[in-house]
């Protein structure tokens, strides 16, 4: 059952989490040896926080969510909205690297090339029950959309720089 090319599929999920990773840094600066050369050279890896959110994502990831349902997608043009549902400190951690963190890791589960999102939504919300100490990341993938859908500012006429509207 073949799809068009320019239908649109969408696929929601939720997935708990023992903690969502918000860390400043996320990459660290490393120096290494060049093999030919002999010289450091700076290159920046995952810090230990980040590696650890990996792992707790990948595996719940592959807890709830077959691989067998994307197995025949072609992933293009996507939007995503992340949700992000924190069990304490709601007002100091924020969902700029939670996102980045998230995102690799759900790339990677469902072998998809991050560079084919065109539209990311995020939003956070505090827990209001326990829920055994997990917190919760909401996940919703439409795959074809259109660019322009939901921008605000038309990308062909874009006004000039500064403020573009008060109220």
């Amino acid at each position: 059952m073949g799809l068009e090319n320019n239908q649109i599929q969408e696929w929601k999920f939720i997935i708990p989490v023992h903690y969502i990773e918000s860390v400043n840094k996320h990459l660290v600066p490393c120096y290494r040896r060049g093999k030919i050369s002999g010289k450091p050279f700076l290159y920046l890896r995952k810090s230990d926080e980040a590696k650890r959110a990996d792992e707790d994502y990948t595996k719940s990831l592959s807890f709830y969510i077959s691989k067998d349902l994307f197995k025949d997608v072609v992933f293009h043009n996507m939007d995503i909205l992340y949700g992000f549902y924190f069990k304490e400190l709601f007002y100091k951690r924020d969902t700029s690297n939670s996102i980045k963190i998230f995102e690799d890791s759900l790339a990677r589960y469902l072998g998809y090339n991050d560079s084919q999102v065109i539209n990311t939504h995020s939003y956070k919300r505090n827990l209001s029950n326990n829920y055994d100490g997990y917190e919760f990341i909401y996940i919703h993938i439409r795959n074809n959309a259109k660019p322009d859908e939901g921008v605000v500012v038309d990308r062909r006429t874009l006004p000039p720089p500064g403020l573009i509207s008060k109220s």
